[in-house]
């Protein structure tokens, strides 16, 4: 287990929609284009094992309705459904790290997890969040202006790293993890269980495996490209596309070719039946 690195990670993304008649298209934030646009909003649970990334759970957001739409309402369904379905079959998913982006950041997030029994929870922190480290209250972007880090700490081959237990006025305690990434100091905040800055290091970089479904599902299989009325038709869009990805991710496991490589060599072949 330790080799492989399971753990569980959770983010969302805008598919553009320039029509008004597609359902669920409302005004989202893009992290793509760094600005509001109009678009279907689609939040996923997925699972990282080795290289592979496995989709757990996925559901489009409304911004409408009779039921509490809000992202956390709705994360808390999509954990509490997958950890009781795992359960079922006597495999416990708390077990395992789980990550989000910034824009998840909140103290309700920590509590449904908390809620759920997660105990390493791993959340990217934004640098205007407000902390007090060593007795000092101030802005993230300033703590890290001081800090002193070491490149020789056990197990982070060479990465600069600082190791801070924090108090925040929106979180609560929690550990926070410095490291460099390039140039840039980024930082993670550690909920649960007191991890190590190795531990929290190894566990972030498997954070890019959800990045990596969203590229696939958007680059490789054009979710975009399907543009059905209606909510069933919302529905129908995402079942289709992770119809695809799943047929892909087992191509690309059994055969040891990528997303890209795959569609290339389709495209040469004759026979698609043979293909397949």
């Amino acid at each position: 287990m330790s080799r492989q690195r399971i753990t569980l990670s959770v983010d969302d993304t805008v598919i553009d929609r320039l029509g008004n008649l597609i359902s669920l298209t409302y005004s989202w934030y893009s992290g793509k284009h760094k600005d509001v646009v109009n678009g279907q909003n689609i939040i996923v649970i997925t699972m990282k094992i080795g290289a592979r990334v496995i989709p757990l759970s996925i559901r489009p957001v409304s911004k409408q309705g009779r039921d509490n739409t809000s992202k956390p309402a709705i994360f808390r369904d999509m954990i509490h459904e997958v950890v009781d379905l795992f359960k079922k079959d006597g495999i416990d998913l708390t077990r395992f790290p789980i990550t989000f982006d910034s824009w998840y950041g909140s103290k309700d997030l920590v509590d449904i997890l908390e809620e759920v029994e997660f105990d390493q929870i791993l959340i990217h922190a934004k640098s205007s969040y407000v902390f007090t480290i060593d007795g000092k209250k101030k802005k993230l972007s300033e703590h890290k202006e001081g800090l002193q880090f070491s490149e020789e700490a056990w197990g982070c081959k060479g990465i600069p790293v600082a190791r801070k237990e924090a108090v925040s006025p929106t979180f609560g305690k929690t550990i926070l993890v410095f490291f460099m990434d390039g140039s840039r100091i980024k930082c993670i905040m550690v909920f649960g269980r007191k991890l190590r800055a190795s531990e929290a290091i190894s566990i972030w970089k498997q954070h890019n495996g959800v990045e990596q479904f969203w590229r696939r599902l958007k680059n490789d299989l054009q979710i975009h490209k399907i543009r059905l009325r209606s909510r069933q038709g919302v529905y129908g869009m995402v079942a289709i596309k992770l119809f695809a990805y799943l047929v892909m991710e087992k191509l690309s496991f059994l055969t040891g070719l990528t997303f890209h490589q795959i569609k290339n060599r389709a495209k040469r072949e004759i026979d698609m039946l043979s293909f397949f």
